[in-house]
């Protein structure tokens, strides 16, 4: 491996170890129903913290804005540093998941804009991700038209 594993991914999986352990002595002898059902769980449960962790990791504009470097304005083209650090919450496929973002406003033309919410491609005030919104219109798609028999037909 050429990097170390962040600390941050490093503490969702070791939270995700002592879960799994857990479940080991407390599910003793248990079914393989049972200990499928608790394991899925606990993973699913681990999911939104190990997203998080790969976005913050992922996603150099984080890392430029904790340094101090300025960003350039998708509407003018004049730098800026970031104004403030806000929230985001966004429910995934993976669960619900927040992180706190730079926020810059362009002191030159006064747009508002997050380099963060540009690379995840996450539309302004969104709260579900592509995957939960394409989820969705699979499931509108394959859903099935009923008729409701009216009495006496």
């Amino acid at each position: 491996m050429d990097k170390a594993i962040p600390a941050g991914m490093i503490a969702v999986l070791e939270g995700l170890g002592s879960t799994l352990a857990r479940i080991s002595r407390d599910e003793r002898d248990g079914s393989l129903a049972e200990l499928e059902s608790a394991v899925l769980e606990a993973v699913r449960g681990t999911l939104p913290g190990l997203l998080t962790e790969v976005v913050l990791e992922a996603s150099s504009s984080i890392r430029l804005a904790e340094a101090g470097i300025k960003a350039t304005c998708p509407e003018c083209g004049a730098r800026t540093g970031a104004q403030s650090w806000r929230w985001r919450t966004v429910l995934t496929v993976c669960g619900r998941m927040s992180f706190e973002r730079p926020c810059y406003v362009c002191s030159e033309c006064g747009h508002g804009w997050s380099p963060v919410d540009g690379s995840l491609e996450l539309q302004s005030r969104a709260r579900l991700s592509r995957g939960v919104l394409e989820w969705l219109i699979r499931l509108g798609g394959s859903s099935t038209s009923f008729i409701v028999m009216q009495p006496g037909c």
